[in-house]
């Protein structure tokens, strides 16, 4: 019986050495020890969007992380660094982008 046992053993250890790691699809004995892979980034989301715009004839983009103090309106940032609020009616989109 002794040698049954071991002999079931030593196939199933050789067994083990076959069996292929459904995570990085190579055998069980070649990856230990290697960090799993980090998901690749997705291409089709922004990370931060800037929703840039005119406002009467000059450059600026929306404040996104301000209350607008009411529906219709929106906080702007002008290129020269100045800020105000806007009506959204006299506001025109220009390009959304990545920032």
């Amino acid at each position: 019986m002794l040698r049954e046992f071991l002999d079931d053993k030593r196939s199933s250890e050789e067994g083990k050495a076959e069996v292929v790691d459904a995570r990085t699809d190579k055998e069980a004995g070649e990856s230990r020890g290697t960090p799993p892979s980090r998901k690749a980034p997705d291409t089709e989301k922004l990370k931060k969007a800037i929703i840039q715009v005119t406002h009467k004839g000059s450059p600026a983009h929306l404040i996104l992380t301000r209350r607008p103090p009411a529906e219709g309106y929106a906080q702007l940032k002008y290129d020269d660094g100045s800020e105000m609020q806007a009506n959204l009616a006299e506001v025109a989109l220009v390009a959304l982008v990545e920032g």
